[in-house]
């Protein structure tokens, strides 16, 4: 997809609506703490007919650009999976990896954790 100044495909993007999908190190996967989020971005989408979901999937500074890029690539769609199996349609679901290319270089791996996430930003 297309990312140009608060825009993706044509559409504005939202951000700061929903809390980010964080993700444990090196994982892709869901913990069961990140659940309760992704039920109230689905219930909101399900009331809000007018509104798509672009999720960015991102990554701490630890590993290479490539590696981190395909992670990305991994957590945003396990995010989408995740919508998709409460009820989202796939076609209002887009995703991007950011990889690590916005994160802050230099932390610990605890202190990076917060760079371990996926952003679900709502489109119209």
């Amino acid at each position: 997809g297309k990312l140009s100044d608060g825009y993706y495909e044509g559409k504005k993007m939202l951000p700061n609506v929903f809390d980010p999908i964080f993700f444990n190190f090196d994982s892709m996967a869901i913990d069961s703490s990140q659940r309760t989020k992704m039920a109230k971005v689905a219930e909101y989408l399900d009331e809000n007919l007018e509104f798509d979901i672009l999720i960015k999937g991102r990554c701490d500074w630890y590993g290479t650009e490539e590696y981190n890029l395909a992670l990305g690539d991994l957590r945003a769609n396990s995010v989408a999976l995740y919508l998709e199996d409460l009820g989202v349609s796939k076609e209002r679901i887009n995703t991007v990896s950011l990889g690590s290319l916005e994160s802050n270089i230099g932390l610990s791996k605890s202190a990076a954790s917060k760079d371990r996430r996926a952003d679900l930003i709502l489109l119209k």
